[in-house]
């Protein structure tokens, strides 16, 4: 299995989690691979207190291209992201590939 993970944090903390694995770990598309089964997007999401609401372009931006690059693979969206966004990213790119994994859940 092959692991494409995107983010703008420091990648390398990630590496312990994935030792069992096989993985790329990579701060841009142009090095992820096309034959990548699971492409994981942590970017930021600055929330913005005129509108009270995240700014999801990055995210946006990076499904975007991953789909251009691959269509098989799927997408873990890691980042901050508002209710109801995953529905809307799929309907916008008309795939069920893209999932949320939250960062952490409250109560």
């Amino acid at each position: 299995m092959t692991v494409v993970i995107i983010s703008g944090d420091d990648i390398n903390l990630l590496t312990p989690f994935f030792h069992s694995i096989r993985h790329n770990f990579c701060d841009g598309l142009r090095r992820s691979r096309a034959s990548a089964e699971i492409i994981i997007i942590a970017t930021p999401t600055n929330y913005d207190e005129k509108t009270n609401f995240f700014d999801t372009s990055s995210v946006e931006t990076v499904i975007e291209n991953v789909l251009t690059i691959t269509s098989n693979a799927f997408v873990v969206v890691k980042s901050t992201i508002p209710v109801g966004f995953i529905d809307k990213i799929r309907t916008r790119f008309r795939t069920d590939s893209i999932i949320f994994s939250p960062e952490f859940l409250r109560e």
